[in-house]
């Protein structure tokens, strides 16, 4: 299914809180989140953020793991003209601190209680972001991530072991898009219904809430503390009603362990992204017999030519 290319990801997420301002856009555990949600509460933010009077395009962390109010943030510093720095709350307290070195943000949105003190830049915690919210206020967007601004910096390991901030442009972030919701190996269907469980500070992340939101989709959070345990994870698998699965192959095989992930169970699960590592032979095949009709698509790349580079569906050729 090829879709229209997207020309700027804000004025899209905007055009779907025009079109379909009641569509869900994110759901965590059945708390439910629309468009029109997602547009009030980032206008309202990114107002709140404007008046910090923090230097221009200065870097911002965002630190949680996959509530609502993630999104919510991230969007809304696209809007002032940020680029975020997503920090996963599970994250080493050495780690954080190497990135905040690096990284030197303005301002740290702490969505889970920031482990850090004192730190130099400001911090804003859950209380003054949920505050900003519920001030309702309107936003004129007039300086926002364009073009060649960073849209985001995501941390990898680094080769040396000192995190590495790579940055990733709004033009990178449309190339990827429109690749993803364009090309036939994805074959990415209209208003996806994609599982957000990888870290936003993964950049296998943006494979799921990219294509959704340039598509008008919904994504159903899997907070980290679900897929801790066991038992609590494949509760909340069977329960979510997802199209599209986006994992690291590893996460697919910890599913797998259930003898209930499968077609039968899941009916509704069509397609299978995976990135982030290897996609072994073992693992597509035992997927292929679980789900034979469901669509299984390997893509490669590294974080800094935009999460992927290259993508193939896995044909039952490719297997034999």
């Amino acid at each position: 299914m090829s879709h229209r290319t997207i020309t700027d990801m804000i004025e899209t997420i905007e055009s779907f809180a025009q079109s379909q301002p009641s569509f869900p856009v994110y759901n965590v555990l059945g708390e439910e989140h629309t468009y029109g949600d997602l547009k009030a509460n980032s206008d309202s933010l990114a107002a709140a953020i404007d008046q910090l009077g923090l230097p221009e395009k200065s870097p911002v962390v965002v630190f949680g793991g996959q509530e609502y109010e993630m999104l919510a943030t991230f969007v809304a510093l696209t809007k002032s003209g940020h680029a975020y720095i997503p920090i996963d709350s599970h994250s080493s307290l050495e780690r954080i601190s190497a990135i905040l070195e690096v990284a030197e943000p303005s301002l740290i949105v702490a969505i889970s209680e920031f482990p850090l003190n004192p730190v130099t830049a400001q911090i804003m915690s859950l209380g003054q972001v949920q505050e900003a919210f519920a001030q309702a206020a309107s936003y004129e967007i007039t300086h926002p991530v364009k073009g060649n601004d960073n849209y985001y910096i995501i941390f990898t390991s680094g080769t040396t072991g000192k995190p590495k901030g790579v940055q990733i442009s709004h033009d990178n972030l449309l190339s990827f898009t429109n690749w993803m919701i364009t090309d036939e190996e994805f074959a990415t269907p209209n208003r996806p219904q994609m599982l957000a469980q990888p870290p936003y500070s993964f950049d296998l992340s943006v494979m799921y809430w990219a294509p959704t939101l340039a598509l008008g989709g919904t994504l159903f959070a899997l907070p980290s503390a679900i897929t801790q345990d066991f038992k609590k994870l494949f509760a909340t698998i069977f329960s979510l009603p997802i199209a599209i699965w986006t994992s690291t192959p590893s996460f697919a095989d910890m599913a797998m362990l259930s003898e209930d992930f499968n077609a039968e169970k899941l009916p509704g699960i069509t397609h299978f992204y995976f990135d982030g590592e290897e996609l072994t032979v073992k693992t597509a095949q035992k997927l292929r017999e679980r789900f034979p009709n469901a669509r299984i698509i390997n893509a490669y790349g590294p974080t800094e030519a935009t999460v992927a580079l290259s993508a193939v569906a896995v044909t039952d050729d490719m297997l034999a």
